[in-house]
């Protein structure tokens, strides 16, 4: 439930800021720096030729969120798949690097609950890197996720499994590293961006990043350092909008050609692939998981131009063209583009587990023609792309392996202009908001719902409604009626009112956060170790507080203070209906208490103003509702009708409204 409202308000807001900043097309393809201004981040060397030779070219994969599992995954599915990956697609593809961008394992309980580091798991990891070999045939390049920092008090802590078991943990990168790739005379630079909570809070007040000011200067010093590099690419586990100070991030990853990531997953099925440009003009690339998708990316840089494509894991041939790449992924300030325009040689990487027994290339409704072997995956078919200089073009690729297997590809290109833009707009946007602080708007907007009717219904008189249609409209009187009772009195609008703004600015609750280290959770970040940590996802919780118990709480009291109000007697049939929807406001909350008991501990109930405090609340409320006597309602100027309208009044006015 919390997770599914995370995912609705987060999609609410991402509207939102659709309908707010998306309908100008400078917006889609307008690449700057905050000025606003386009700044070039590579030289152009016009001696150097895209032609046939594997010169100047590097290839690499990426895979993401793993969830190793003890307890979701007892067949062991994942890794059984990730060693097959290690084995087969590793020996087909021989990539030189390999980018794991976090959640290695899963860290959840048997419950989906609560979370912890689970030995077993980092064992299966380092057992599927270790039995393979694959340490032995690539650069394995891996990073903490969310998920690999539950629980873990420090990066020294004995608990943070990760710099035993993993690669990277064992050569002492445990957070932030650079590592530079040398082919022949060329560097490439990989800068692996670790932003994960220090502490590491338990789940679920684990979903965001966070970066320090040191850790952003750590970053600066690395994008420094790579500038003398052929080609940058940045990696880590959260996207750039999931990140707290994500703009500062985005500054200083702006001269690298793609900062690729992992974390949302698919969202729920919704997005299969969520890409998108930052201002500055270089992309973002979320990589849909390994846990149940089994996708992972092939990149390249060839000649300075980059370009990708995400496979799922089984499917051959893979075919990757690097030249002429796809229009939609062209960065003019951070690839010689002009290079296309001077290249003899279409170029084409092509993998698979049998032997590639041709490759066959179109270009527009041309004909198809055999491109020839160059030297590993490279393909290569001469062109001339003079002839191609203006508008939109369509290459098509045909390959075909020695086991009858056929991979296609088809993709346009251009050898003017900017990039298209064919992302998804929903994904875009979703990259690119500051989530955080789209969750802080919306839990400001669900409060100002909250206490603003409150408070304008205090100062106001409104008419009695007894009777009222069938009609939406006749309904909300009615329940504004009965809101407008509550406000009335005292003893029920001050606890209501000052309970919803205590939401925004007192604890939630205390509990045990990081391995027993007892933590103080408020909307607006966690307080432990001397350490405050920026509030998140809290908000989402804030809101579900605010819309799921706050809310109907009171409107159960408001029909309470309306039979009240009426004197009327509470008959069997009466006293149900009362009953089950208070009931249901309060079993959600129950359950919600005991997910934070398993979450965080047992004082979480005990100081719980958040949990056990607010049931305590509730019930105090609604059994003060129930008590009202007609000395409470003083400040209500409009009493009720004495009778009860007649059918015909009732058929001929909709409703009967009485004043003393």
């Amino acid at each position: 439930m919390p997770k599914l409202l995370s995912l609705l308000l987060i999609v609410v807001g991402v509207v939102i800021a659709l309908v707010a900043t998306t309908f100008s097309s400078r917006f889609l393809v307008n690449f700057g720096d905050e000025t606003g201004l386009p700044t070039v981040h590579f030289v152009f060397d016009p001696n150097v030729i895209v032609g046939a030779s594997n010169k100047h070219l590097i290839w690499f994969l990426q895979v993401s969120d793993l969830h190793f599992s003890i307890y979701h995954d007892k067949a062991g599915l994942r890794p059984f798949d990730l060693t097959r990956f290690c084995e087969e697609n590793i020996n087909a593809i021989k990539p030189p690097v390999v980018l794991v961008t976090g959640d290695l394992v899963d860290a959840k309980d048997s419950l989906n609950v609560g979370s912890d580091q689970y030995l077993d798991e980092w064992k299966t990891y380092w057992n599927v890197l270790n039995s393979t070999g694959v340490l032995g045939k690539t650069r394995w390049l891996d990073i903490r996720g969310n998920h690999d920092a539950f629980n873990v008090d420090s990066l020294s802590a004995s608990g943070n499994y990760f710099g035993q078991y993993s690669a990277q943990g064992r050569e002492g990168n445990m957070h932030s590293y650079h590592y530079v790739h040398r082919v022949d005379e060329d560097r490439f630079s990989f800068i692996a961006a670790d932003t994960t909570l220090v502490p590491g809070l338990r789940r679920p007040f684990n979903f965001f990043g966070y970066v320090t000011e040191d850790g952003v200067e750590t970053l600066k010093t690395f994008a420094d350092e790579s500038k003398s590099s052929n080609g940058t690419v940045w990696f880590g586990h959260y996207p750039t909008s999931i990140i707290v100070s994500s703009p500062g991030i985005r500054s200083v990853m702006s001269s690298g050609l793609a900062y690729m990531c992992g974390h949302l997953h698919t969202l729920g099925g919704m997005l299969d692939r969520m890409y998108t440009f930052h201002k500055s003009g270089n992309l973002e690339l979320e990589l849909a998981d390994w846990k149940d998708n089994r996708r992972y990316r092939v990149a390249a840089v060839d000649h300075g131009l980059f370009s990708f494509t995400d496979v799922e894991f089984g499917q051959w041939p893979i075919i990757l063209v690097t030249n002429p790449k796809d229009a939609r992924y062209k960065m003019p300030y951070h690839e010689p583009l002009a290079r296309m325009n001077s290249s003899t040689h279409i170029r084409i990487l092509s993998f698979s587990a049998a032997k590639i027994l041709s490759v066959k290339v179109q270009v527009d409704d041309g004909q198809w023609s055999e491109a020839v072997h160059s030297s590993g995956p490279l393909y290569v078919l001469e062109w001339q792309p003079e002839k191609l200089v203006t508008g939109v073009h369509t290459i098509n690729v045909n390959a075909e392996d020695a086991d009858g297997r056929l991979g296609s590809v088809s993709q346009k290109f251009s050898l003017d202009g900017l990039p298209l833009q064919e992302f998804s707009l929903f994904g875009r946007m979703l990259l690119m908001t500051n989530i955080c602080l789209l969750l802080q708007s919306v839990f400001g907007t669900v409060l100002a719902l909250t206490v603003l009717p409150l408070l304008l219904l205090r100062w106001c008189s409104l008419q009695p409604r007894h009777r009222c249609s069938w009609s939406p409209f006749s309904m909300l009187k009615r329940i504004v009626w009965k809101v407008h009772l509550v406000a009335k009195v005292d003893s029920l609008f001050y606890p209501l009112l000052i309970s919803a703004l205590y939401v925004p600015v007192g604890p939630f609750f205390v509990g045990d956060g990081v391995a027993g280290n007892i933590t103080v959770f408020f909307i607006w970040g966690m307080f432990l170790k001397g350490t405050l940590l920026p509030g998140d996802v809290t908000y989402t919780y804030g809101c579900g507080h605010l819309l799921l118990f706050h809310i109907p709480l009171t409107l159960c009291i408001a029909h309470m203070a309306e039979l009240r109000y009426r004197s009327e007697a509470l008959t069997l049939g009466r006293t149900i209906c009362l009953l089950i929807p208070v009931s249901i406001v309060f079993l959600w909350k129950v359950w919600w208490c005991v997910t934070f008991y398993i979450a965080y501990g047992y004082l979480t109930l005990l100081i719980g103003p958040f949990t056990t405090w607010s049931l305590v609340f509730g019930a105090a409320l609604w059994w003060r509702s129930s008590q009202l006597t007609p000395s409470d309602f003083y400040r209500v100027q409009y009493v009720a009708v004495s009778r009860v309208p007649t059918e015909e009044e009732f058929a001929a006015n909709g409703d009967i409204t009485t004043k003393l």
